[in-house]
């Protein structure tokens, strides 16, 4: 038989074990660390700023009238940002005013999603309509990875479906579990969890705040959900390294 015929090969013959040899030596040697050591987890990840927009869409991008998409998004600040303050008011309405990147039409149709339907205002499209126009252009934001989609992630995570005389409400919380898992995924690929002076190197305030408040947002939402449902934290504390918001000097009095 095979096995009394030919011995079988250790790890360390393997070549895995050999590459992984060779690329800790390499690194090792380029880093001028001892052979086999590397630096403390984390120590590389670097905050980058928010990437262009992508050049095209899969799908097309149909957003209403100005005028209601404003009062969806002052709805968003009034009602939700106490009980969700993912995204610092003032920067993103800064952003907003120089079409900046962190406004995507994910991050808008995800934030108007869960505030269209308390809206008093006439027109304004049901919740329904923004929550299957951000599930279209979803895929166009996970191939890179963003601040803005771990935030819209994060909303889209919130949607509840309002039920209809016609239908009754869909338990959709394991599609709000994977939505809220993506965020989180796509959270520590950014390194946002990593919060050194390195990482931030010479980013401003605002952005790093706004880093920040989307770090401890997820880690919240993740301890939220993972309490309500019995499912098992993606975010473990051990991996938590980014110091807690603040009130940046700019900050208004309602913001404060």
């Amino acid at each position: 038989s095979i096995c009394n015929n030919q011995s079988m090969p250790k790890f360390s013959d393997t070549w895995t074990s050999d590459a992984a040899t060779r690329t800790t030596a390499a690194y090792s040697k380029s880093q001028k660390l001892p052979i086999g050591e590397f630096p403390t987890f984390g120590s590389f990840v670097r905050w980058r700023p928010e990437p262009a927009l992508p050049s095209k869409y899969s799908t097309a991008i149909e957003m209403p009238s100005s005028d209601i998409q404003m009062h969806l998004i002052n709805h968003f600040f009034e009602t939700r940002y106490k009980v969700s303050p993912i995204l610092p008011k003032r920067y993103f309405y800064e952003q907003l005013r120089t079409k900046g990147p962190l406004i995507t039409p994910l991050l808008l149709n995800s934030i108007y999603c869960i505030v269209s339907n308390s809206s008093t205002l006439k027109d304004v499209p049901k919740s329904i309509v923004f929550f299957n126009r951000a599930k279209r252009l979803l895929d166009d934001f996970l191939d890179v990875p963003r601040v803005s989609t771990v935030a819209a992630l994060c909303l889209l995570s919130l949607y509840e479906p309002v039920p209809t005389k016609s239908k009754s409400a869909v338990d959709q919380h394991c599609r709000s579990w994977m939505y809220s898992g993506m965020a989180f995924r796509m959270c520590l690929e950014l390194g946002l969890n990593m919060d050194t002076p390195y990482s931030r190197d010479n980013m401003p305030l605002e952005c790093i705040e706004l880093r920040r408040r989307v770090f401890w947002s997820c880690y919240c939402l993740d301890k939220m959900q993972s309490a309500e449902w019995e499912r098992l934290w993606s975010i473990p504390s051990s991996l938590a390294k980014t110091a807690l918001p603040q009130i940046l000097p700019e900050d208004d009095e309602a913001e404060r």
